[in-house]
């Protein structure tokens, strides 16, 4: 840790002795330990890159699994459609009406759920640390 940022902080609360008080050394270690807050003209892009600098298998974890979540929400969702498309096509041959089911209920939410879990705990842990 920096041998000055104790001096900042006394100095910032006032007290120009040198002395520093319990309280601002909590404030000193919770300051530390939290994420700087970006400059209010910070892009997305540069506040990601950011987060990668400061914990970058984190980042990577949270990201893969979002990522790779995403995906596949929107395949079960693509092929639950296409599904109902062709399920549709084949009723209005029968002459029989197709039951309609809700955009959510299309979606294989296991499925969603273990990709996320396979992509953020195995897959950018092992991918972070082979191509280090």
């Amino acid at each position: 840790m920096d041998p000055n940022v104790n001096e900042k902080f006394t100095q910032k609360d006032g007290d120009i002795s040198g002395r520093t008080s319990d309280s601002s050394l909590q404030g000193t270690l919770r300051n530390s330990m939290s994420i700087p807050p970006p400059p209010p003209s910070d892009s997305l892009l540069n506040r990601y890159n950011r987060l990668l600098d400061l914990y970058p298998l984190k980042t990577k974890m949270i990201t893969s699994a979002c990522v790779s979540a995403f995906g596949s929400a929107l395949g079960s969702y693509l092929s639950a459609t296409n599904a109902e498309q062709r399920s549709r096509n084949r009723h209005q041959n029968l002459g029989v009406s197709p039951s309609s089911k809700s955009a959510l209920s299309k979606i294989n939410w296991i499925d969603v759920l273990s990709y996320a879990l396979h992509s953020g705990l195995i897959q950018a842990p092992i991918c972070h640390y082979w191509f280090e």
